[in-house]
């Protein structure tokens, strides 16, 4: 008897459910005459520099600890095309190799490097890095810099520093 009360129970309350509309699908993509297809959470990277102190910057040059972030290249056919270069473009902060910074801090931007720790110029190609058939991922790091742009004594003043650039491929 208990057995059919529970399964009449059962039934009562997957018989309340209501559906209803609750959203929206979109689908976005691009067909690319490319070796290598992109990532899709390779598309909008997102790097977190954290909280970093103010005397960690003591004098032009000083960089907070630089933090990992990666894309990846997928599906890639080599054939003709061997190798692929990155260019991150953006505004540039008061040393032109480093990307601004909008927010409330003053005296700092980003500055970018490649996995072997070379620096990477804003709007300039990085050294090509050779391809293999399938799945590549392309690493390099972020971190903060005093560009000594900060009025006063101060080599970089606290606040928010957010950037932003866009990047492109060149394959060859």
């Amino acid at each position: 008897m208990k057995k059919f009360v529970f399964a009449g129970s059962l039934m009562a309350v997957a018989a309340s459910s209501i559906f209803a509309a609750a959203g929206t699908l979109d689908v976005n993509g691009e067909i690319v005459t490319s070796a290598c297809g992109l990532d899709p959470q390779s598309s909008k990277l997102v790097v977190d520099l954290g909280k970093v102190p103010v005397h960690v910057f003591k004098k032009v040059g000083d960089r907070s600890a630089p933090q990992n972030f990666e894309m990846k290249l997928t599906d890639c056919e080599l054939g003709t095309l061997k190798t692929v270069a990155v260019r991150f473009a953006g505004a540039s902060a008061g040393n032109k190799e480093l990307m601004a910074t909008t927010g409330t801090a003053k005296g700092v931007g980003v500055r970018l490097q490649n996995s072997t720790g070379a620096l990477l110029k804003l709007g300039e190609y990085g050294s090509p890095i050779n391809l293999v058939d399938g799945t590549n991922t392309l690493r390099f790091t972020a971190a903060y810099e005093a560009d000594g742009s900060a009025a006063g004594d101060a080599t970089v003043s606290a606040g928010t520093a957010n950037g932003h650039a866009e990047f492109d491929l060149q394959y060859k």
